[in-house]
């Protein structure tokens, strides 16, 4: 079936979050019914259906990852430089102030990223070397044997990475959008694997660090800009040459209320 793109409205007098909701209805009304038009959204933009119908709600502040998974799918692009040359101003203002990365993401219709890593969790490791430098095939067959070596192909074969010398490889150009889920997998995959609580008490050696208590939503919107201005900065950090070195680091941050996961909206 044929897109068809929403005829967005931009003010500068808008929020993020009205912006956005006011796209989505904009988006809606090409549509004679709005649940089949949730449906069609939700596969082209990687988003739940309870997710659109909170933002349409104006429930929640949409994440960067959200916004560019709901403006290439009303674009119908896989490129974000495109998103970021014709989405709304207040829009664009945000993903360019909170988006760090630079290699172009977008959602890919060939394959699930979420669901690769889940089923082959090595993946999820070799995919984050590849990010920090160049990764050989004999490092790769080091670390998890023939079936790294596997994972590795399959990692080309799909063009997440991508050959850039003789048994080397790194990140192609195009990269698959990292949602929650994903961030989640890949942060409690390094946990396990490479957090050494037995080096806690020793300073500069590595960090962990837990604490609950009772917020009101003023509290717990301070929180959460605090956690998203100290990965922001680790991030400036990291692309500081100054810092460049051969240690190779992770880090894995999560904020949120003890509570289950609310039902599927209706």
């Amino acid at each position: 079936m044929e897109k068809v793109e929403a005829k967005r409205v931009s003010s500068q007098d808008l929020s993020i979050v009205d912006q956005v909701a006011l796209d989505l209805a904009t988006y809606l009304e090409n549509y004679p019914n709005i649940s089949f038009a949730l449906k069609i959204l939700s596969k082209d933009s990687g988003l739940s259906e309870k997710t659109l119908r909170r933002l349409i709600n104006k429930e929640n502040n949409p994440s960067y990852q959200t916004i560019f998974k709901l403006y290439m799918a009303f674009l119908d692009t896989e490129d974000e430089s495109e998103v970021l040359k014709n989405c709304p101003k207040v829009i664009r203002e945000k993903l360019d102030r909170v988006n760090p990365e630079k290699i172009r993401k977008a959602v890919p219709k060939a394959y699930n990223f979420h669901e690769l890593i889940n089923s082959h969790p090595v993946i999820s490791e070799i995919y984050v070397l590849a990010g920090i430098e160049d990764v050989s095939v004999s490092n790769i067959v080091y670390r998890f044997g023939q079936y790294g070596a596997d994972c590795l192909a399959k990692l080309e074969k799909l063009q997440i990475v991508s050959k850039v010398g003789r048994g080397k490889y790194r990140l192609a150009e195009k990269q698959p959008q990292l949602n929650g889920a994903i961030l989640k997998e890949i942060g409690l995959r390094f946990i396990d694997r490479y957090l050494k609580d037995e080096e806690s008490d020793l300073e500069g050696s590595n960090f962990i660090g837990f604490f609950a208590e009772g917020l009101n939503i003023e509290g717990k919107r301070r929180w959460l800009e605090i956690d998203q201005a100290s990965f922001l900065e680790k991030v400036n950090v990291a692309n500081d040459e100054k810092y460049k070195g051969n240690e190779l680091m992770f880090s894995f941050q999560g904020t949120d209320n003890i509570s289950e996961a609310r039902m599927d909206l209706k």
